[in-house]
């Protein structure tokens, strides 16, 4: 029996318009996408969370150490999450 250790989360960056709760919701949505392994993380990320937490939802997951090519912390609102799962990074926004 293998047993591998949850990822480590490192949170960047919270818009006001995202609350504590939304915030754990995208969290432990996105660690269990990533500890099974589905793909392609981003859609599938996002189409779980818009399960959880209803709306339209944005994620975008990149490698952390890759500089970004754009950034959504001035999203309307924002409503956004911002942190790392290991060695990937996600950028999440809810869609008005």
């Amino acid at each position: 029996v293998t047993t591998s250790a949850p990822p480590q989360v490192q949170l960047l960056r919270r818009g006001s318009g995202i609350s504590p709760n939304e915030q754990n919701g995208i969290i432990s949505t996105s660690m269990a996408i990533f500890q099974n392994g589905i793909t392609p993380i981003s859609n599938n990320t996002a189409a779980r969370v818009k399960k959880i937490l209803g709306g339209d939802w944005l994620v975008i997951v990149y490698p952390k150490n890759k500089p970004i090519d754009f950034n959504m912390t001035c999203v309307q609102g924002n409503d956004y999450l911002y942190f790392t799962l290991d060695n990937l990074a996600y950028q999440v926004c809810r869609l008005r």
